[in-house]
């Protein structure tokens, strides 16, 4: 049985000694059967990698635009509640307030919705 290297070793400077060189392997499988295999396997890769891509920014780009429309939140909550306002700008405000609520609330939603399909496309990587 072999020594088993530590990190302290490793800091030391010891390191093991190189594998020894295998023999090669004969093909486990026959040539007939590799020339068999469809053609279309890189393109499905492709496709896959094209899609999760896509995905990705996708949901890159509901997270950007929740985090604004929760900025948004946050200014018309500042305006409706502001100590010095009149009821015409109150009104305004929580009237802009409820409208980025309800986008905020959508894009929550299709945010969910992408993360998990883009979860489901990682989960079937096409190897």
């Amino acid at each position: 049985m072999g020594r088993v290297y530590t990190t302290e070793d490793v800091r030391r400077g010891l390191t093991p000694p190189p594998p020894a060189p295998r023999p090669a392997a004969a093909p486990a499988k026959p040539a007939a059967a590799e020339a068999a295999k469809p053609a279309s396997a890189p393109a499905k890769e492709k496709d896959w990698a094209t899609r999760l891509a896509e995905q990705r920014a996708k949901v890159r780009e509901l997270t950007d635009r929740q985090t604004a429309l929760e900025l948004q939140v946050s200014q018309f909550t500042n305006q409706f509640l502001a100590p010095v306002t009149d009821a015409n700008a109150q009104q305004t405000a929580l009237a802009r307030l409820t409208e980025a609520q309800t986008k905020l609330d959508d894009t929550k939603k299709e945010l969910n919705e992408a993360q998990s399909k883009l979860r489901e496309l990682e989960g079937t990587s096409q190897k």
